[in-house]
């Protein structure tokens, strides 16, 4: 089961002072593409990264098939890729 969270799985920075600076503009970021993206998406986002929930799990949870929550999970990712490489200018 995936326990990791969003931020955790996001390259890893050295350990000097200045990258702490950096990794908390880093998940302002991530937060702020999180709050842009349509409520659905988040939540599922949240539930499989953050809370840690199986994709039968999340099926449970929200009454839904689970081949629908991989494919919203799909989608939210794609979306929120997108959202990130415009955030920071990325092509």
């Amino acid at each position: 089961m995936e326990t990791e969270g969003i931020l955790e799985n996001m390259p890893a920075v050295d350990c000097l002072p200045e990258n702490y600076i950096l990794d908390g503009e880093k998940k302002k970021q991530v937060y702020r593409v999180l709050e842009e993206l349509n409520p659905i998406y988040k939540n599922l986002l949240v539930l499989k990264y953050e809370v840690g929930l199986s994709y039968r799990e999340i099926a449970e949870v929200l009454d839904i098939n689970e081949q629908t929550v991989k494919t919203y999970i799909y989608r939210a990712k794609q979306k929120f890729k997108d959202a990130w490489r415009e955030l920071n200018h990325e092509r």
